[in-house]
């Protein structure tokens, strides 16, 4: 499954963060396990993890919901040859793996958000495909405040939607420094709208922490 495929995943279901050590026992795990199985290491400082792995039946798949995604993608000086190659790669497969009805709303990000579609628009539509276009099209340069980005997506989403932000770039907010109380009221904000943000690193450099933090919270 492609990193663009887990994304699309991670925004249709919500999918929950799980220990490696519970993944990698879920991934090792014969079709004939028992039902709940404990697997424990001891570290040599003698501290002891374990992972409980729990066995269901198989269970009917839920057809994919329309969503609608606010799509912000870096546009900064430091998304320039592969990376924007990449990222522009990521991009199409993304809007194209959406499931029938969902919209999206195109930002490019650096020193400011470029609205780049009409709204929300049809992820399969000409209107999107004129978005895609542009962003295509846009030169990188500049630096990125995502702080910015993400209040801006935040405003984009209408009350009550079922909706999701997702981020392409390296988490870098060179043009203006996410403050850690400017961020907290931000995601309070997020959380109470029940809105995930879900974010694909990409750059020569990345902020990982900041981009953790924003998928946690």
């Amino acid at each position: 499954m492609s990193d663009v495929r887990k994304v699309c995943l991670g925004i249709l279901s919500g999918v929950a963060t799980v220990s490696l050590a519970s993944a990698l026992v879920a991934a090792d795990a014969p079709a004939n396990a028992a039902e709940a199985t404990v697997h424990a290491w001891t570290s040599p400082a003698g501290e002891t993890t374990f992972a409980l792995s729990l066995r269901a039946a198989d269970l009917p798949q839920a057809e994919a919901s329309p969503r609608d995604v606010v799509l912000l993608v870096d546009t900064s000086a430091s998304q320039a040859g592969e990376h924007r190659t990449q990222a522009l790669a990521v991009v199409d497969e993304l809007v194209r793996a959406l499931p029938a009805g969902s919209r999206v709303c195109l930002y490019a990000v650096d020193v400011k958000q470029k609205q780049l579609s009409s709204g929300f628009v049809a992820a399969d539509s000409a209107e999107m495909k004129d978005a895609l276009g542009e962003l295509a099209r846009r030169f990188p340069a500049g630096a990125t405040d995502l702080g910015g980005a993400l209040s801006t997506a935040l405003d984009a989403v209408e009350e009550g939607s079922s909706a999701a932000v997702v981020y392409l770039g390296d988490g870098m907010s060179m043009a203006d420094l996410v403050q850690t109380p400017a961020l907290k009221t931000l995601l309070e904000n997020y959380t109470a709208r029940r809105i995930p943000v879900h974010s694909y690193a990409l750059g020569p450099r990345t902020d990982p922490q900041l981009l953790g933090i924003l998928a946690l919270q």
